[in-house]
């Protein structure tokens, strides 16, 4: 079976910004003896204790290299494995410096491909930075795809964003795209974000100015994502997370995928359905605009309900497989432990159709 782990990373705490966690000597302690340091914190208020969890996965790994963090996922995996790598530029996020600039990090990840190693670079697009097509332009052919991350301060329309689509169309690169709310990998420039989201094309959602993480989530929601796909209608775009696992529990809970295959009917507006309803619903309306998996389905539950979808005749066809690695360690077992168990819950048929068939028509068989 030829598997292509479509969502991962690689990148080193040195690709995070100085103040990701919100006070730069913490952060700079936390480097340099992460585990005490992180158990420690657990038990103490001062600071936030989701951002913190997440940057103990950036650093969990003894401050291991890219190349030693991609070494050790491959571990985990038959060795004909393709893995594409969503490179990260935390340059225009406004949380201070970043140790390593962005493109000697791409530089690092497209020489390491370049010896070999079974990996697609995802070039990622910060409108906020004027370099962001530029550099593109630059690399355009050492990379394989184009990734996004609105909860850094941007729809997925931003005008620069647009002209980034243009190359997509252009060279048939696919697009991944963040999409779940709440995330401590976000804007923290409250003046800039307030100012964006004034140009939004849709209805912000209810009652989200009550925290820059909040109010952040508006950028992030497949709507916006959705009317990217159909302006550019030969680009595949990808919302990752499928709504991220808050969503997909409601979606559960509220019986949602009745509505969304036509069993039941309901009127409402666009906040009154989970983001992963309408993830799902995009993928049934717009030939281009995918899915995956990563880090949401981490459970055995989420796995389950992963293989009912996959029953539907048109849904199965839009699902791709991914990881999130390293990031999903904050929730999941080792990685082959958490693949194989997916394998195990979903059937071999339904994992080929995900990990292979689907990664495919995503990247026009250009893997």
């Amino acid at each position: 079976m030829k598997i292509v782990n479509g969502h991962v990373h690689i990148f080193d705490e040195h690709c995070v910004a100085e103040k990701y966690i919100g006070n730069k000597f913490l952060q700079k302690i936390v480097n340099t003896y992460p585990g005490p340091i992180i158990k420690a914190l657990k038990f103490l208020s001062i600071t936030d204790k989701k951002k913190l969890a997440k940057y103990a996965a950036f650093i969990k790994n003894e401050n291991k290299t890219m190349l030693q963090n991609l070494k050790e996922l491959k571990s985990h995996y038959p060795f004909c494995t393709k893995f594409s790598v969503l490179t990260i530029n935390m340059e225009g996020m406004g949380a201070g410096k970043v140790p390593k600039s962005y493109k000697r990090q791409l530089n690092e990840v497209v020489s390491i491909k370049q010896t070999s190693e079974p990996i697609l670079v995802f070039y990622h697009a910060v409108p906020e930075m004027e370099y962001c097509n530029s550099l593109l332009e630059e690399y355009i052919k050492k990379v394989q795809g184009v990734k996004i991350y609105p909860l850094m301060g941007h729809f997925p329309y931003h005008p620069t964003l647009m002209e980034t689509y243009q190359y997509c169309s252009s060279y048939s690169l696919p697009v991944i795209s963040h999409c779940a709310p709440i995330n401590p990998t976000h804007q923290r420039d409250k003046k800039y974000v307030k100012e964006a989201l004034i140009t939004s094309r849709f209805p912000l959602i209810p009652d989200s100015d009550k925290s820059l993480e909040e109010m952040c989530s508006n950028f992030s929601h497949p709507v916006h994502l959705a009317f990217a796909a159909r302006e550019f209608p030969t680009v595949n775009f990808c919302a990752a997370h499928m709504g991220g696992d808050v969503e997909l529990e409601k979606f559960i809970n509220r019986g949602e995928i009745d509505y969304l295959i036509g069993k039941k009917k309901k009127e409402g507006k666009i906040h009154d359905f989970s983001w992963t309803y309408w993830v799902l619903k995009y993928c049934l309306l717009l030939p281009n605009f995918y899915t995956d998996i990563s880090y949401t389905f981490y459970s055995d539950k989420y796995q389950k309900f992963l293989k009912l979808l996959l029953m539907h005749p048109e849904l199965k066809k839009k699902i791709l497989f991914g990881t999130d690695y390293y990031m999903n360690k904050i929730e999941t077992l080792e990685e082959d432990t958490y693949y194989r168990n997916l394998i195990y819950t979903i059937g071999k048929d339904h994992f080929n159709q995900i990990a292979s068939i689907n990664q495919e028509h995503f990247y026009k068989y250009k893997i």
